[in-house]
C-alpha cells in the first residue's frame, strides 16, 4: 500500500511482488500485518503456536495458523491472537454467557476490552494496579472491581448488571 523509491539503486525495471501475510521470504524475512519482520530463523512450537524469534532482541511474532502477532514475551503474544480472535466474533459471543461462571483475567481482560473499546495499556495497567489479584472472577465481581474505568458502565450494562 505504501511506496518504494528505488532513485539512486540502480534497479531500473522488474516487477515488484508484494508478498502474502505469514510468508517466509530468503528465509530471513517474514511479512506480517503489512509489515517486515527480521527472523533470525529460529523458531519452536508451543502447543498450537508457533513462535518465530527475531533478528532483534526481544522480537518476536507468535501464530496459532491463522492470526498473527508480534510480542516481547509468549504471554503477550498469545493474549493479543486471544484478542484479536474475539474482536473478530463481536462483542455479541459473550451474550448470554453465565455471569456467575469464574473466568481468567486474560479472558476478563479480553471481553472489557471487547465490550468497552478499552485500549490493552489502559487495561494491563489497571490490572497490575490489583493488590492480591486472583487467577479468576465472575461477572459480578469484575463489574464491582472495575466500577469508575473507562466505559465501566457500557460492560455492566452489556451483562445487564445495575451500577
Amino acid at each position: 500500500g505504501g511506496y518504494l523509491d528505488l532513485r539512486g539503486t540502480g534497479i531500473t525495471a522488474g516487477k515488484v511482488r508484494k508478498p502474502q501475510e505469514g510468508e517466509i521470504m530468503d528465509g530471513r524475512y517474514i511479512f506480517v500485518d503489512g509489515c517486515i519482520f527480521h527472523y533470525s530463523g529460529n523458531s519452536h512450537k508451543v502447543g498450537k503456536y508457533t513462535i518465530y524469534i527475531g533478528k532483534i532482541k526481544g522480537q518476536m511474532l507468535i501464530t496459532d495458523g491463522e492470526l498473527w502477532a508480534h510480542c516481547t514475551s509468549l504471554k503477550d503474544g498469545i493474549a493479543d491472537l486471544l484478542f484479536k480472535q474475539a474482536k473478530e466474533r463481536g462483542a455479541d459471543q459473550y451474550k448470554g454467557i453465565d455471569i456467575n461462571k469464574s473466568y481468567s483475567v486474560e479472558e476478563l481482560k479480553t471481553m472489557y476490552r471487547v465490550i468497552t473499546g478499552a485500549c490493552k495499556a489502559g487495561t494491563d495497567y489497571f490490572v497490575n494496579t490489583i493488590k492480591d489479584l486472583k487467577e479468576s472472577y465472575t461477572i459480578p465481581e469484575a463489574i464491582e472491581m472495575t466500577r469508575g474505568q473507562y466505559n465501566s458502565a457500557a460492560f455492566s450494562k452489556f451483562f445487564e448488571v445495575a451500577e
